[in-house]
């Protein structure tokens, strides 16, 4: 797939904000409840780091944005969102897999983690080759070697 990833810029915060509230409000709400002033403080407190962000674009349009941290033994996906619009068109595999390929080059493993009620992506990151190596309550944490 011919995406391009760019470094966010501050001016891409309304988008990341926006594409994140309508990837995980579905998820959330059943959970704890929506609280638009909690999740924008959250938000507000993730975004000074700036330089984990990445947009995913397509054909020079936004369509997603990355979040990766990286340690010495691992990258680890923060957060991938893209647009339902853009969804199951292979995008989210194409950069999980060129994430996992960079990550096997360095010696580290991929770990990320979703909402158990996502089945969706569960079993996409299993498609993927990633296992399950824990959970919490609401969240699996899979990982990639």
């Amino acid at each position: 797939m011919n995406y391009q990833l760019k470094d966010a810029q501050i001016e891409d915060k309304a988008f990341i904000y926006w594409t994140k509230t309508n990837s995980i409000r579905k998820y959330v709400e059943p959970i704890w409840g929506w609280d638009e002033a909690y999740q924008t403080k959250e938000f507000e407190k993730d975004f000074t780091f700036l330089g984990n962000y990445k947009i995913i674009c397509l054909n020079n349009e936004a369509i997603g944005f990355l979040e990766t941290y990286e340690s010495n033994e691992a990258i680890n996906i923060i957060e991938i969102h893209i647009n339902p619009a853009f969804q199951g068109k292979g995008i989210g595999s194409s950069i999980i897999n060129d994430i996992a390929r960079n990550a096997k080059q360095l010696g580290k493993k991929v770990v990320l983690g979703c909402f158990k009620e996502n089945a969706g992506a569960v079993s996409l990151y299993q498609k993927l080759g990633f296992q399950l190596t824990n959970e919490t309550k609401t969240h699996f944490v899979l990982e990639y070697n």
